[in-house]
């Protein structure tokens, strides 16, 4: 068988955050440096310095995926649920600190449903996002900050790193303003809302810059060893995988892969081969002798996470999690649709992109001087090839 392959109450809100503002340790969230806390109600200011005492268990702070761009937020969470850190109150507190760099925000939408987000990176309308997140996606919506729902194409792509490069028909955008310093370990980062100045999650770098290599792509279902030449028959499906979304059912026997016949689980097998992570697959099945069609999305998942109990505990995982050439990890927790946006640091300048969500903690985001060139390499193409259709150059305003 083929494997499965700062605690804040209520009624408190930090206000001063800088630049140099880190933490020695993901998982306790110290700060290595005075923080600033005050209160609403009395204006005190209390103090956590490198003295503070470990936390306790029950203080440790846990951080749920984030939401808020993809559905609009309840006030009441944050209340309910004040030791996490992607609570309102906590987020709330890089307000400042993001200032207008929330604004080169962008919401990808397909069928009114939120397939990523988008970083705005020049102000002629040329988007950036994460690719694989984009594929199958017949038409495509790109909603603004300021509430403009305009139709955007992609013009080009980078496989490699797995960036889209889309256009949509506007001027005078918001665009991105880089900074090109990899972000030092323990650095807090903030993943924007296109929405407002609070973010939608926070989190801090945790290593890189680093190279991910490439895992083998998987549909997430084991077979039977023999189906007598009538397919290739499910024995179990893998909780979070592709089949398990696309709705593969044990005992569907797979009768054709792309149109190309299956007879058996190894021919099933060679034909998955050279697929990669987020690419969708289109399997004629026979369940209970009826003839069905599947889309069916590949993943690339580490084989740490081919297990029903790993795929459980670290919850939604892009399709596209490997084969980067260069990366760094911050440990801001989102959902695949919510990579291709930019990551913040404290200055309010963007020094990457998200681009896969990895593990329970784990976030990869490409640095700035990295998605830089690809940049400036897909508009000058994009740009060759429209004005050889149109015979009229295409604008543009790099940053």
């Amino acid at each position: 068988m083929i494997a499965f392959g700062l605690g804040v109450n209520p009624g408190c809100a930090p206000i001063s955050l800088t630049s140099q503002t880190t933490v020695a340790d993901s998982s306790s969230l110290q700060s290595q440096q005075e923080l600033d806390v005050t209160t609403d109600g009395t204006g005190s200011v209390a103090h956590q310095s490198e003295s503070s005492t470990e936390p306790s268990e029950s203080d440790v702070l846990v951080q749920e995926p984030a939401l808020r761009s993809v559905r609009k937020m309840e006030f009441s969470s944050g209340s309910r649920q004040p030791k996490h850190r992607s609570n309102f109150f906590m987020l709330q507190a890089f307000n400042e600190a993001i200032g207008d760099s929330y604004k080169c925000t962008v919401q990808l939408m397909h069928d009114g449903d939120q397939c990523a987000l988008g970083t705005i990176v020049d102000t002629n309308g040329w988007i950036v996002s994460k690719a694989s997140e984009l594929q199958n996606r017949t038409s495509l919506k790109c909603l603004l900050n300021d509430d403009r729902e305009i139709e955007a194409k992609v013009v080009g792509t980078d496989v490699e790193m797995d960036v889209a490069l889309l256009k949509i028909s506007a001027s005078n955008l918001n665009a991105v303003q880089w900074d090109l310093a990899i972000p030092e370990q323990g650095r807090w980062l903030a993943t924007t809302d296109l929405r407002s100045s609070v973010p939608t999650a926070i989190g801090v770098v945790s290593a890189g810059p680093t190279r991910i290599p490439n895992q083998r792509a998987v549909l997430g279902v084991l077979l039977d060893e023999d189906a007598g030449n009538k397919g290739a028959v499910v024995s179990q499906v893998l909780n979070g995988s592709g089949a398990h979304d696309a709705g593969i059912r044990e005992r569907d026997y797979i009768l054709s892969v792309d149109g190309k016949s299956v007879d058996s689980r190894d021919q099933f097998l060679n034909l998955l081969k050279g697929g990669k992570g987020g690419q969708y697959l289109t399997l004629k099945i026979n369940r209970d002798e009826n003839m069905i069609e599947k889309q069916v999305r590949l993943m690339d998942l580490s084989s740490e996470l081919l297990d029903e109990t790993e795929m459980e505990v670290n919850g939604p995982i892009s399709a596209r999690s490997t084969g980067f050439g260069r990366i760094f990890m911050h440990d801001t927790v989102i959902l695949p649709n919510q990579c291709g946006g930019p990551l913040v640091n404290l200055d309010g300048k963007v020094v990457g992109i998200n681009i896969a969500r990895a593990g329970r903690v784990s976030t990869y985001a490409l640095p700035a001087d990295t998605i830089m060139p690809i940049i400036k390499r897909l508009m000058q193409n994009a740009t060759v090839i429209a004005k050889s259709s149109t015979g009229r150059p295409v604008s543009t305003d790099s940053n």
